[in-house]
């Protein structure tokens, strides 16, 4: 576990046409949009490795910070979701766990920001961390993370627990299925919304401002605690964070761009 840094590697970053409202609207790249601190592409052959038959890194496509995990890594899927490649996490210890500063930092106390995903649930209804930032120091387990709950509440979820202990919870108003979906978490702050493939999953911001929360750590497939937990299982193919909470107008043309490349609803 740990980041390395690869000079000179190169990466996918082509552009891909998007329709945003029915109207062609020319082409795409997330970097377009300012603030991007975390591009993780599983279409881009280039910036990951398999051993094994397992992903064993992943790099960071904005800053070329290769995340490693020695073990407990997600399996390569060459056609796994909707026929493309992925991640396929097992959801009982699979995770890829890194100190990248950059990531976590931008999820840091009351920090605005946008993050996206495309993923496929194998199951519903159980606590699981698609993504997640965590404190491995503290001994009360302070964490964030994003993904679905249990406890028959069955629904898209995002926990903070920040220093002080405090949990504060928002859970979004759809029910999540085992279908490829592209998920945006958007958030000045203080309030935190979700939108399913750019649908008002949950229109109204909940109340959801983690105060002083100081991750040392950030986690695909976990919540990286001092003991990681809720371990995702599912496919994950790409993974976009951003430092701000980006316009309803970019968040359209994000969601736009991703489901066009992963062929979602």
């Amino acid at each position: 576990m740990g980041f390395v840094r690869i000079p000179g590697r190169r990466f996918n970053r082509g552009r891909v046409p998007v329709t945003v409202g029915g109207a062609p609207a020319g082409t795409f790249s997330p970097l377009d949009i300012a603030g991007c601190v975390a591009w993780f592409d599983m279409q881009d052959a280039g910036s990951f490795t398999v051993a094994a038959g397992e992903v064993s890194a992943i790099t960071n496509k904005v800053s070329s910070v290769s995340w490693t995990e020695a073990t407990n890594r997600p399996a390569y899927a060459a056609t796994g979701l909707n026929s493309l490649p992925c991640m396929d996490f097992d959801g009982t210890n699979d995770q890829i766990i890194d100190t990248e500063a950059a990531v976590f930092g931008a999820l840091t106390n009351a920090a605005a920001y946008t993050l996206f995903y495309v993923a496929a649930l194998n199951t519903i209804d159980r606590n699981e961390a698609i993504f997640g930032v965590g404190d491995s120091a503290q001994a009360a387990n302070r964490a964030r993370y994003w993904g679905q709950s249990s406890s028959g509440l069955g629904r898209h979820r995002s926990d903070s627990i920040n220093d002080a202990g405090t949990l504060v919870t928002v859970i979004g108003s759809v029910a999540p299925d085992t279908t490829a979906h592209v998920y945006s978490w958007y958030s000045p702050g203080t309030t935190v919304s979700l939108s399913t493939d750019q649908a008002a999953a949950n229109p109204n911001a909940t109340a959801q401002n983690p105060g002083t929360l100081t991750p040392n750590r950030s986690a695909l497939g976990c919540r990286p605690r001092t003991a990681p937990d809720q371990f995702f299982d599912g496919q994950l193919g790409e993974f976009l964070l951003y430092n701000s909470e980006l316009s309803g107008a970019d968040r359209t043309t994000v969601a736009a761009y991703l489901k066009t490349r992963w062929s979602t609803p």
